[in-house]
């Protein structure tokens, strides 16, 4: 029971913060030419920070970069260093072995004019692995921009109804209603997947633990 609860506020805590990552603001950049920050590397490229041992392997922990000069890719980047450095200090290590902690890794991948950062957390209790959460970050190449649901629903021509119509429809289950409920209370995410689809994120509530699912929007 105590794990289950140290892993309910583990997600609550970054739900709120999924919230106040998309909540980063966009700046006017029409004036502004949008260039690489280093011109010898692809659009997003890594930073080595620390290596630990995670299951009795060596695991690099890396801080991404996203190579652009715009406002917001700036913001990402700094924020994203900030999380991986800080998230570090948190944790339980013997020996460099990672004891308690949540392990960040980044992957990406660019569709369209688009670069999606996919974060992911995994949390670890006493060295055991527990459960998997995503954040992801949209970003248009050309502008520099952040996107926020605003901009996947004008991209996507949906609406915030569109979208609470299309969990209801498609949650199924005894608890159905009182998922989608709870969606409309703590909101969800929006990304762009590597198939070019809207995908919802939200987090889908029982009696004492929370579970992160995604689902396509077609």
């Amino acid at each position: 029971m105590k794990k289950k609860i140290i892993i309910l506020l583990f997600l609550v805590l970054l739900l709120c913060s999924c919230g106040r990552k998309n909540d980063i603001k966009n700046n006017d950049e029409n004036n502004k030419v949008i260039t690489k920050i280093n011109s010898n590397e692809d659009v997003l490229f890594y930073e080595n920070y620390k290596i630990i041992i995670v299951n009795g392997e060596e695991h690099l922990l890396r801080i991404p970069i996203v190579n652009s000069n715009s406002d917001d890719a700036l913001n990402v980047s700094l924020e994203l260093k900030n999380e991986v450095i800080n998230t570090y200090m948190s944790y339980k290590l013997i020996d460099n072995v990672l004891i308690t902690g949540n392990l960040i890794d980044f992957d990406y991948y660019c569709i369209d004019d688009y670069l999606v950062i996919d974060e992911t957390i995994t949390s670890y209790l006493n060295e055991e692995k527990n459960d998997v959460v995503n954040n992801y970050y949209v970003i248009n190449i050309k502008s520099g921009k952040l996107l926020l649901k605003e901009d996947f629903y004008s991209i996507f021509d949906v609406s915030y109804d569109d979208i609470i119509n299309y969990l209801s429809n498609n949650i199924t289950g005894e608890d159905a209603d009182y998922i989608v409920q709870m969606i409309k209370n703590s909101d969800f995410n929006l990304y762009i997947n590597k198939d070019n689809k809207l995908t919802i994120v939200y987090n889908e509530y029982s009696d004492d633990e929370i579970k992160q699912k995604e689902l396509v929007y077609n």
